[in-house]
């Protein structure tokens, strides 16, 4: 899915979320298709936009409430 919305090979995407345990696995299955790079969420809104910005991120994950529920 990564692979088909990054437009480039060099694309960047950004993960902004806290350490759930099926992140690894996200990471590992982005670095297939591109750059990753992963933010803070604590971070200040005006200092995630600026990592953003220069990272050039082309791609933006962020995961919702239910990844971190129990099976």
């Amino acid at each position: 899915m990564v692979s088909d919305l990054a437009t480039t090979t060099g694309s960047v995407v950004a993960i902004l979320c806290p350490t759930y345990d099926l992140i690894p696995a996200v990471i590992w299955g982005v670095e297939t298709a591109c750059v990753v790079s992963c933010i803070n969420y604590l971070l200040a809104p005006d200092v995630i936009v600026d990592l953003l910005l220069s990272e050039t991120a082309d791609i933006l994950i962020v995961p919702g409430p239910d990844v971190d529920k129990e099976a």
